[in-house]
C-alpha cells in the first residue's frame, strides 16, 4: 500500500480541519415511546476534510502521488491521522480541489476516508 509522500506536510491545516463518523445505528420509530435503537455495524468510515499549504514542487509531488501511484485517487494509502495520532489507511472520497495562495503556494482541499 503506497505511503503519504515524506516531501508533503504531515499535517493538515486547522483551518478547514473536520472529522465526521458514518451511522452505524439504526432507528426503529414506535407508534408510541422512545424509538428502538440498535447497532448496524461495529466497523465504521469517518471523514476528515484536510487542507494543506503547499508550494509547487509539493504540489507537482502531490499530483504525482493520486495520479500515478493512487490510480486517480482509486487506491487506499496510508496516512498519518492528526488527531488519532496513528497511521491509518485512507483513500480519496473525492477529487481534490487546488487553489492559488501566491505565485509559490498552493492549497489543496481533499476529503478522506479514514478505513476500518
Amino acid at each position: 500500500m503506497p505511503n503519504w509522500p515524506e516531501t508533503l506536510p504531515i499535517y493538515p491545516l486547522l483551518q478547514g480541519y473536520r472529522e465526521t463518523i458514518s451511522e452505524t445505528v439504526l432507528r426503529s420509530e414506535m407508534d408510541t415511546g422512545p424509538a428502538k435503537t440498535r447497532q448496524r455495524s461495529s466497523a465504521y468510515v469517518s471523514q476528515i476534510h484536510v487542507q494543506f499549504l503547499v508550494n509547487s514542487a509539493q504540489l507537482s509531488v502531490f499530483r504525482d502521488f493520486y495520479d500515478q501511484d493512487l490510480s486517480t485517487g482509486a487506491l487506499s494509502f496510508d496516512f498519518h491521522h492528526p488527531t488519532k495520532q496513528k497511521v491509518v489507511s485512507c483513500r480519496f472520497a473525492a477529487s481534490y480541489e487546488v487553489t492559488a495562495v501566491s505565485n509559490a503556494f498552493h492549497r489543496i482541499q481533499a476529503v478522506l476516508e479514514v478505513m476500518p
